[in-house]
């Protein structure tokens, strides 16, 4: 009972503090936003920006008053125990949960079989009097199939009006299944995420700001394809002192390129 609530961890109920400024991507927090979409799924290898984008969605909807909640997975939440007591102590943090639900998450669901819990967990959700929307980040790291249809069969058994938005390095072929058919349902991939031009001379513009000209840009942008991670590399790189101009790019590309293979990849 002690035990489970011991476990867990305040940092993986909010998000991260991201000290380093990034651009708004006004275009696809419009898509998540829409109110008739139950769940979206944002999925791209890392450095694609995942989790800040995901990050500046949970800020505006709290911005606006909109009920929101975060959870950070990781390979603990495969204990389908200790995941339910995640999800009911975040979305307690709205305020609109039921104390009932909260004791009996509390007590960490004590002479429950599996099967009662989810199924409690899911009364909770669905008694919910007010949209909401849950954020789930880094999805992949969740390993057990069960613990996967969990999940699934949270999002296919709620009402429309609770949204869940999802990020994950892969796409999660089974939680898209049949929502994408009989659900509203959305996808954000590597392609959206992808800086385009006009957002790469943004990012560079921002705090510690570096100057490069329009055809700089538009170089950077064919050798990296908007690859988040490798226009921040670049940014560093500029910022370090080393000339800014095409002839110096292929310095910094031989640098981002060993990032890949040694670091993102590995």
């Amino acid at each position: 009972m002690g035990s489970y609530k011991n476990r867990l961890l305040l940092s993986r109920m909010k998000p991260l503090c991201v000290d380093t400024p990034s651009v708004l991507r006004d275009t696809l927090l419009a898509k998540c936003q829409r109110n008739n979409v139950h769940l979206t799924i944002i999925h791209a290898p890392a450095g694609y920006g995942k989790t800040i984008f995901l990050i500046q969605c949970f800020q505006q909807l709290r911005e606006q008053l909109q009920h929101a909640c975060w959870l950070r997975l990781d390979e603990t939440m495969d204990d389908p125990i200790l995941l339910s007591i995640y999800l009911i102590n975040i979305i307690s943090r709205t305020g609109l949960i039921q104390k009932e639900f909260i004791d009996v998450a509390d007590k960490g669901f004590e002479g429950l079989e599996q099967e009662e819990v989810l199924n409690l967990v899911i009364n909770c959700i669905s008694e919910l009097k007010q949209p909401i929307t849950i954020f789930l980040d880094d999805y992949h790291l969740i390993s057990k199939e069960f613990t996967q249809k969990i999940i699934c069969k949270l999002v296919e058994s709620t009402p429309d009006y609770i949204r869940f938005i999802v990020a994950s390095r892969k796409l999660p072929s089974a939680l898209k299944g049949r929502l994408q058919i009989s659900r509203s349902y959305s996808e954000v991939s590597s392609h959206d995420l992808a800086l385009s031009v006009t957002e790469i001379s943004e990012f560079f513009s921002l705090a510690n700001n570096v100057n490069i000209s329009d055809e700089l840009t538009r170089a950077l942008y064919s050798k990296t394809k908007g690859w988040a991670a490798a226009i921040k590399f670049a940014k560093a790189w500029f910022n370090e002192g080393n000339e800014v101009n095409l002839n110096t790019l292929d310095d910094c590309t031989k640098g981002f390129t060993t990032l890949i293979s040694t670091q993102i990849f590995e």
